[in-house]
C-alpha cells in the first residue's frame, strides 16, 4: 500500500476471505463476491466513480483484480505486479508427476485461476509490472526468465488485442520469436539492443498507431493494427507496445514496489469499447495483493 500513498492516492487495501480479518475462505467464488463488496463499498460509501479506480493487484490478487475489471469495466485502469497467466503450473510443479491428473481435475474444477482467459474479457487500460528477479514466478530458477509465468500472460494479452501483428505467412511466427527474445533478455541494455536491432523508431511507431486511431476513433478490442503493415513494422509496432504496457522491474517477488515503477497504465486514444473514456487522472487507488508467504 505504500507505493500508491507515496506516489499521492487515495488508498483502500482489503484482506482476501480467511485472511488476517477477514471471515471465510480463500476459494474463486468466496473472492468473487468479497472484491465486489469492496467496490461496492468504495463506490457507495467512500463515493469514488469507477472511472477514477485504479486497481493495483500483486501475485496471486491478480484474480480478484481481474474479476472486479471485468465486472467494472469503466474503472481507470489496472496494474498488475507479479502474476500469471495461469496457476496449473505451480500446482504441478508442488506435486508428483504421477498425480496430475488428478491435479488438473482439481485445478481446473476448485481452483481455476487463469488470468489469460479473465483479462481477455477486459477491454481497458492494462500495465504490466514484470520482475526478473522473481524466484516464485520464474518457476525453473530466479533467473530463467524464460520460465516466468507472466509471459503468457503478457503474450495472450498482446494476441488478443492486437491480433494482425502475430499474423505471418512464415511457417513460424516471428513476431512470438521475438516477443520472447525481449522476455528473456536479462536487462534493460539487452531489450534496448533487441530494439535497436530491428531499428525501431518510437515516433514512427507513434505515427503508425495515431493514424489508426485518426481511421478507427472508437476503438474496439481487438483491433486490426498491422493489417497492411510488413513483418518488419509488425515487429517494429510491438516493440513499441511493449514499452508502452510494461515495466520490467530487477527485483525479487516482495520486494516493494518503487514508486518510480507505479505509473498509470497506456491507454490507446480516447475511447475503448470499455474501461474509461476520462481524461483526468485517477486519485483513488484499490490495493489487490497478497500476503501469503511462498
Amino acid at each position: 500500500m505504500c507505493t500508491p500513498l507515496q506516489s499521492g492516492y487515495s488508498v483502500l487495501g482489503w484482506n482476501h476471505p480467511g485472511f488476517a480479518g477477514s471471515t471465510g475462505s480463500p476459494f474463486p467464488e468466496a473472492e468473487k463476491c468479497a472484491i465486489d463488496v469492496v467496490f461496492q463499498y468504495a463506490i457507495h460509501e467512500l463515493k469514488f466513480q469507477p472511472e477514477n479506480i485504479l486497481v493495483f493487484a500483486w501475485s496471486i490478487g491478480g484474480f480478484s483484480a481481474l474479476t472486479a475489471a471485468i465486472q467494472y469495466p469503466d474503472i481507470s485502469g489496472l496494474i498488475l505486479d507479479a502474476t500469471f497467466y495461469d496457476i496449473l503450473p505451480f500446482a504441478k510443479k508442488m506435486m508428483p508427476q504421477f498425480v496430475e491428473p488428478i491435479v488438473t481435475y482439481t485445478v481446473r474444477n476448485y481452483l481455476n485461476l487463469h488470468h489469460s482467459q479473465l483479462l481477455r474479457q477486459y477491454k481497458g487500460p492494462v500495465h504490466f509490472i514484470r520482475r526478473t528477479q522473481d524466484e516464485v514466478m520464474n518457476l525453473d530458477g530466479q533467473h530463467r526468465l524464460e520460465s516466468n509465468l507472466g509471459n503468457q500472460l503478457i503474450e495472450d494479452f498482446f494476441q488478443t488485442r492486437y491480433p494482425k501483428l502475430f499474423e505471418t505467412e512464415e511457417s513460424t511466427n516471428q513476431t512470438s520469436e521475438v516477443l520472447w527474445s525481449w522476455f528473456t533478455a536479462p536487462d534493460t541494455r539487452d531489450r534496448d539492443e533487441i530494439a535497436a536491432s530491428w531499428n525501431l523508431d518510437a515516433k514512427e511507431c507513434e505515427s503508425i498507431v495515431q493514424n489508426y486511431i485518426f481511421q478507427h476513433p472508437l476503438l474496439t478490442y481487438p483491433i486490426d493494427l498491422g493489417q497492411d503493415l510488413s513483418q518488419v513494422q509488425k515487429i517494429q509496432v510491438l516493440l513499441y507496445l511493449v514499452n508502452k504496457h510494461v515495466a520490467c522491474y530487477p527485483s525479487t517477488h516482495c520486494t516493494p514496489l518503487p514508486p518510480s515503477y507505479f505509473t498509470q497504465p497506456w491507454k490507446m486514444g480516447g475511447n475503448h469499447q470499455s474501461g474509461s473514456d476520462s481524461a483526468n487522472s485517477s486519485d483513488f487507488e484499490l490495493i489487490n495483493s497478497h500476503t501469503v508467504d511462498y
